[in-house]
């Protein structure tokens, strides 16, 4: 995920030179729309990231690059807070409450 986030900036400017100011916003909702269904019955964090690059790429297998591409896309949106659940007033991270996994 390191190496996806140093490619952000391309999606964004990728979306700044669209035609349809709309379409940012659409793949935002359908991103959204997708994670909450995977979240209803997935827990783990890991599963989630997976079957939402299964949603960008599709159902063929993937070459490394292309699952790259997939990250880069999934990390700007999460950047940009369009596809996950904002966490509860107070939450804090397991790794800060010193639970380790």
């Amino acid at each position: 995920m390191k190496l996806a986030l140093s490619y952000v900036n391309h999606v964004e400017d990728y979306y700044r030179s669209r035609l349809d100011p709309n379409e940012r916003d659409e793949v935002a909702a359908g991103f959204r729309e997708h994670y909450e269904m995977i979240a209803q019955t997935c827990e783990e964090s890991d599963d989630i990231l997976w079957r939402l690059e299964r949603h960008v790429l599709g159902n063929a297998a993937q070459q490394s690059p292309m699952e790259l591409n997939a990250l880069v896309v999934l990390m700007y949106f999460f950047g940009e807070c369009e596809i996950f659940k904002v966490p509860p007033t107070g939450w804090v991270p397991e790794a800060e409450m010193g639970v380790t996994t």
